[in-house]
């Protein structure tokens, strides 16, 4: 597990490894308590204030090294939820809305600032806000998040109470996995995960088994077979949930390729038949409806895709459902779309390829070769066929265009 933790390369996980175990360290050879002794009976306590800052801001650097745009993706995105937390400060945008919600507000941040600016080129699609308890708050609010809060002071207080003596090593060991998933929260979305969401209340119902209304903040202790046993049906549960969960995510995604394959009558009318049980389910609406654009069925795609908006909000969301309102006349709206789209993530050429499109069908073709000029230039971050060939389309168009 050590190694694999080394070779991931992934920085959340590291600090939660490091931390988990610093923390079972820590009640073993009383880490904390001897630092916390050697610093009051020290003359040099600004030394040791300026070495610790020190050795926090290289380990700081460290991380940032390890992926340095990744790590200003996250900067920038905790920037644009903070705007959503203060503009929803009480009760929050909902549970689980938060897909469907924060590309909006980076779209509307890049259509007040510069489009060229450094931002541009980490914006990418967001689902997750990389920061469990920072997307709790924005979807409960305050509210929520002071519950958790509380949740984890009690733990964090149970932890402290704890003696290596008087515990069990079980007891010392859920409590230190708790908090280092708390850890990993702060950095990246584990509990986004179902099967991490279910391994956290399991250890919170091991660690509340024993543990008094009365007295919260007392020592916890287990027996050994009823701790396996727990973990052996709980566990037993996680995996076949998070099973049946991965099969289903997949049934939709093979049932989409299929459909896609067959005709458009035949396709749309399987789509139709799902329709009620999958009515909740964003990318099951996105692909019906991004289907209906396709085929022409521009009215039922417009809904399909309005409805998708619910769960989810992506440029793709937004270039088919710009589509539909161009079939449908509404060019006024198309634009709006395209444009949206655009600046939900501008580095991504296909949103610039279809306001091309749209000003060529509109016939404005003054801003058609703009994009089409723009697509030529724009640099690739990524490199791959399909945006390549978005370029080649372009150089295509404005070499007709100014024949």
């Amino acid at each position: 597990m050590i190694i694999t933790v080394f070779f991931a390369n992934e920085r959340a996980a590291l600090l939660g490894f490091m931390a988990g175990l610093l923390l079972v360290l820590n009640k073993k050879y009383g880490l904390f308590y001897a630092l916390k002794k050697a610093y009051n009976s020290s003359k040099l306590k600004p030394v040791i204030i300026c070495s610790c800052l020190a050795s926090t801001l290289a380990g700081v650097y460290l991380i940032y090294l390890i992926r340095p745009r990744s790590f200003e993706g996250r900067f920038f995105i905790y920037s644009n939820t903070v705007q959503i937390i203060r503009n929803h400060f009480m009760w929050g945008i909902g549970p689980g809305k938060f897909e469907s919600v924060y590309n909006l507000y980076q779209s509307q941040y890049f259509k007040v600032h510069n489009i060229q600016g450094h931002e541009w080129q980490i914006a990418d699609n967001v689902g997750v806000a990389f920061n469990d308890l920072l997307q709790l708050f924005c979807e409960t609010g305050v509210i929520g998040f002071v519950f958790m809060v509380i949740g984890i002071g009690i733990m964090a207080r149970n932890y402290k109470n704890m003696t290596w003596e008087n515990s069990s090593l079980p007891a010392i060991g859920l409590i230190c996995s708790f908090l280092s998933v708390i850890v990993v929260s702060l950095f990246s979305y584990p509990l986004q995960n179902f099967v991490i969401m279910l391994y956290v209340v399991i250890l919170v119902s091991l660690l509340s088994k024993n543990t008094k209304i009365s007295l919260p903040f007392r020592s916890i202790t287990f027996k050994a077979n009823r701790l396996v046993c727990a973990f052996a049906g709980f566990g037993s549960i996680g995996l076949l949930t998070g099973v049946l969960i991965y099969l289903g995510e997949n049934q939709v995604k093979w049932k989409n390729m299929v459909f896609k394959s067959q005709e458009p009558a035949i396709a749309l009318q399987q789509y139709r038949d799902l329709y009620p049980a999958l009515q909740d389910n964003g990318y099951f609406l996105y692909n019906y409806g991004s289907e209906m654009a396709a085929d022409k069925y521009y009215l039922e795609g417009r809904h399909m895709l309005a409805q998708a908006k619910k769960y989810m909000m992506d440029p793709d969301v937004l270039i088919y459902s710009g589509d539909c309102f161009l079939g449908l006349n509404d060019n006024k709206q198309a634009e709006k779309e395209y444009l949206s789209a655009y600046y939900m993530v501008p580095k991504k050429l296909l949103s610039q390829y279809a306001l091309m499109q749209y000003y060529h069908a509109v016939k404005n073709d003054d801003k058609a070769n703009g994009w089409a000029e723009k697509i030529i230039k724009s640099e690739l971050i990524v490199y791959s066929e399909d945006e390549l060939e978005i370029k080649n389309q372009a150089a295509r168009f404005l070499t007709r265009s100014c024949n």
